[in-house]
């Protein structure tokens, strides 16, 4: 692979001097479309100015450093549709084998937000990326991480007839459509994104087979913004009307171990094709924390989890739902008599009202026509009652601890060293002064560490502790009544030190070592 460099500063391949940069970028790509797998890297620092859509052929990677940007200028006046990230060919070709990465894009809401036009949120001006190819030859192949975009008028990633589709590892902030959007796609993953999102959702899927969201942080953004705020669902699956053109039926999608706080709905499902009839269309919502979900009062299907309308093949399982406005889970519509969902194994918790609305923590709107098979569900605090049209088969009595989001490591990328004590349990504690450490490491006086067992005793290992806004696991010291933070390492690499800690469910978490 040859990498050619896009630079500001007069050391690339190809320069750039911050006015139509887009010129100089689309140069750069359509040589890597030309010469089938390669790449053109961003360098930074550098702010690219972008007057003009840059387009991305097959078999390329588009990268850039964390500290160049591409930022739309002041004056665009773009068509609506036409995206800052588009492909060689237009819409409809079958783009194949493309990675994004790296760099940064401000979409300059600031300037390009036209009030009194519909040059506003959510009306398809300026979205991030749009890759699109058609039904009978879709796109394929794309793949989007560590990517930075923020304070735009639409999308982010926005993906159309694409097979094979992973987008993980970005900064999604401000985007006041959809933060990531698939449209009739299979084979999709979305995971370990940080998202805030506006006005429409932080994961949306229309007509999508086989997709995966998962270990994804979604919630609302609340900081400066010309868009109305607390109006987008973290997560919504749903098919199209007919008119728009999308007929495929949304199937075998699992939303799992995410952290979702949203003032709409946390997850939303929404048929208005309404063709699957009976048929299940296997949607699998698990081991999620939702939080504070529903807090705008803009409509009456606002909940924490929310079938708006939607038919058989729902399974809601070990998810901790916790004080979600008007319900936790709400049924608002069926496509057809007779259809149901499972709901079990979950918490929900403090269900207030939204207005004077609700307040329930199972709630069917529809009991004629859907229902729903309640068992070992865990229900307390819910201010208007646990249940409305919904009799359970079975209660748990107790707060559920495995209904939450769970974070594992991949086996292939260390070795597991199983520690003394595991989350939430308690071992006999190791003789200190008689356990030498058996590698060879720089400990001082004052290191925080983990004794860890070997073979032939214990070993000391340093370990790091998280800052403000990290992901940390609570681990017991063997003093009772304290604990250590230990920082979990968020992506794992082959090669990677780790110390891999079991919780009392035997999942086991990396930890960050020194």
């Amino acid at each position: 692979m040859v990498t050619k460099y896009v630079a500001g500063d007069g050391t690339g391949d190809y320069d750039a001097d911050g006015t139509d940069d887009q010129d100089i970028i689309n140069y750069a790509l359509n040589w890597a479309a030309d010469n089938p797998g390669n790449r053109i890297h961003l360098t930074g620092p550098f702010q690219y100015d972008i007057s003009d859509k840059i387009l991305i052929g097959s078999s390329t990677i588009f990268s850039g450093d964390l500290d160049a940007v591409l930022r739309l200028n002041d004056d665009c006046l773009w068509a609506v549709g036409v995206p800052v990230i588009g492909q060689i060919g237009g819409a409809g070709t079958a783009t194949h084998d493309v990675e994004i990465y790296g760099f940064e894009v401000d979409l300059n809401q600031a300037n390009l937000y036209h009030a009194g036009t519909d040059r506003i949120h959510g009306k398809g001006y300026y979205n991030t990326i749009h890759i699109q190819g058609s039904s009978s030859s879709p796109a394929s192949n794309i793949h989007i991480h560590d990517l930075y975009a923020h304070d735009g008028l639409g999308d982010g990633p926005r993906l159309t007839y694409v097979n094979s589709i992973s987008v993980h590892d970005c900064t999604l902030y401000d985007l006041m459509h959809a933060s990531i959007f698939c449209v009739d796609c299979e084979t999709i993953d979305i995971f370990d994104n940080d998202i805030k999102q506006i006005s429409d959702a932080g994961v949306r899927f229309d007509n999508c087979r086989q997709g995966n969201i998962y270990r994804n942080n979604i919630t609302d953004w609340l900081g400066a913004t010309y868009a109305p705020k607390g109006g987008a669902y973290g997560i919504q699956i749903g098919n199209q009307p007919a008119t728009y053109g999308h007929t495929a039926l949304t199937t075998n999608i699992n939303i799992y171990n995410n952290y979702i706080q949203s003032g709409a709905c946390g997850v939303e499902l929404e048929d208005y094709l309404q063709t699957a009839g009976a048929t299940p269309q296997n949607v699998h919502v698990y081991n999620n924390l939702l939080t504070n979900c529903g807090w705008t009062n803009w409509a009456a299907y606002f909940s924490g989890i929310s079938l708006y309308c939607w038919g058989n093949g729902v399974v809601i399982e070990y998810n901790t739902i916790d004080n979600a406005y008007r319900a936790g889970i709400l049924i608002t519509n069926a496509i057809s008599s007779g259809t149901a969902a499972n709901v079990r194994y979950n918490n929900i918790i403090n269900t207030v009202r939204s207005g004077g609305d609700g307040g329930y923590g199972i709630w069917n709107k529809v009991p004629l026509d859907f229902s729903i098979v309640a068992e070992y569900n865990y229900l307390t605090n819910n201010i208007s009652g646990n249940y409305l049209n919904v009799t359970p088969v079975s209660e748990l009595a107790e707060y559920l601890a495995t209904a939450i989001p769970i974070v594992s490591v991949d086996p292939a990328h260390t070795d597991f060293i199983r520690v003394v004590s595991s989350m939430g349990m308690y071992a006999a504690e190791p003789t200190f002064l008689a356990t030498p450490y058996t590698d060879e490491k720089d400990i001082e006086d004052g290191d925080q560490g983990l004794m860890l067992p070997t073979a032939d005793g214990y070993t000391f290992q340093k370990f790091e502790s998280p800052r403000v806004g990290q992901k940390a696991l609570i681990y017991p010291a063997h003093s009772r009544g304290e604990y250590y933070l230990l920082r979990i390492a968020e992506t794992v690499e082959d090669g990677q030190e780790v110390i891999a800690v079991p919780d009392k469910n035997g999942n086991y978490w990396p930890i960050l070592t020194k």
